[in-house]
């Protein structure tokens, strides 16, 4: 769930009777580092009252059945038209896996049946360190999507570039003349003889086949990063 608060949208606050009243967000006030400190709002009966963060107790802020997860706490209209608060203990999917309502276990343990078409929904907002497992949940997530994301590009690229490696030595590694393939040792070492001429005659034949090797090696490490790359942005 984003840590936010938008002008228009409805929130919950805790008045000095304990009781949950609902109003109307009219301005966001922005502290230092960006972060939000209180809002405006108006009442139903149309006063304006001036929340912060640290001083109003709870805020809960209106959210979307998408933004859901269990174990979420939340508070919502019960058919009385009061405002319960409970957590979220199923959650019923849909269509392509949209969320069309869930299961709600509520202090008292009674629990209720919510709609994605008919219920509106309110989640405990916190600004800065978050104290909402939903906001952990997804900044672990986030987390864990980079960490995968570097290890993919990684795993990729010598992937791919032991396939260029393979592919290169196939087409590039026979000796002319003779028709054998360089042996592994050789590739990756230098040629060495006593005879200097002889020497210089078979570094000036080694050093070309390395060479196109190694870069058919280097192409096949770039592509695979590329893929990667590709992969992680859909």
């Amino acid at each position: 769930m984003k840590k936010t608060l938008q002008v228009g949208k409805e929130i919950l606050f805790t008045d000095t009777n304990d009781n949950l009243v609902k109003c109307k967000i009219k301005k966001v006030h922005i502290g230092e580092g960006n972060k939000i400190i209180g809002c405006e709002a108006t009442t139903a009966d149309n006063d304006l009252i001036d929340l912060t963060i640290e001083e109003s107790g709870e805020i809960y802020k209106e959210i979307s059945f998408s933004e859901m997860q269990i174990g979420m706490k939340i508070v919502f209209n019960d058919p009385e038209n009061k405002f319960q608060k409970g957590e979220v203990t199923k959650i019923s999917l849909g269509e392509e896996n949209k969320i069309t309502g869930c299961d709600v276990l509520t202090s008292k343990e009674s629990v209720f049946e919510l709609s994605a078409e008919e219920d509106k929904i309110y989640a405990l907002f916190s600004d800065g360190a978050s104290n909402n497992s939903a906001d952990n949940s997804a900044e672990q997530k986030d987390s864990s999507k980079s960490e995968t994301g570097t290890a993919s590009l990684v795993g990729y690229g010598i992937l791919f570039a032991i396939i260029g490696f393979g592919v290169g030595y196939f087409i590039f590694g026979k000796i002319p003349f003779v028709g054998t393939y360089v042996p592994l040792d050789t590739l990756f070492g230098t040629v060495s003889n006593d005879n200097a001429l002889v020497d210089i005659i078979s570094n000036g034949i080694m050093e070309p086949i390395k060479q196109n090797i190694y870069i058919s090696t280097g192409v096949g490490g770039v592509v695979g990063i590329v893929i990667a790359v590709i992969k992680n942005n859909k």
